[in-house]
């Protein structure tokens, strides 16, 4: 097996974990499953470009994952790091930039 796919199916297998954890556990086990959804797919993210599918997809997932888990800060530096990548395509930048408003909106409530 290829470590790409060895890590691909390290994120499934958090995310699935994360799920589960959703019905059936405490908060904090549930956020530190989503945290460690985020980093897979943070990893995940670095072996693809921004304007590829797969890193399309891993970069919002490590983000959205942050949001989950309640890391905001988290968060918000994966956006920025990601808002910084040339290659980021113009539906990425928008959907980063709207999940970076979202974090905005909660945190000023």
């Amino acid at each position: 097996m290829t470590a790409l796919r060895e890590l691909a199916d390290q994120v499934t297998n958090a995310i699935l974990r994360a799920e589960h954890l959703e019905r059936t556990g405490n908060l904090n086990d549930i956020a530190q499953a989503y945290l460690e959804v985020s980093r897979c797919e943070e990893l995940l993210a670095t072996k693809f470009p921004a304007n590829n599918d797969s890193g399309m997809i891993s970069r919002q997932g490590a983000v959205l994952a942050a949001i989950k888990a309640g890391d905001t800060i988290r968060a918000m530096d994966l956006i920025n790091k990601y808002l910084a990548d040339v290659d980021a395509p113009d539906n990425l930048v928008k959907e980063l930039e709207r999940l970076l408003k979202t974090i905005s909106n909660e945190e000023e409530k």
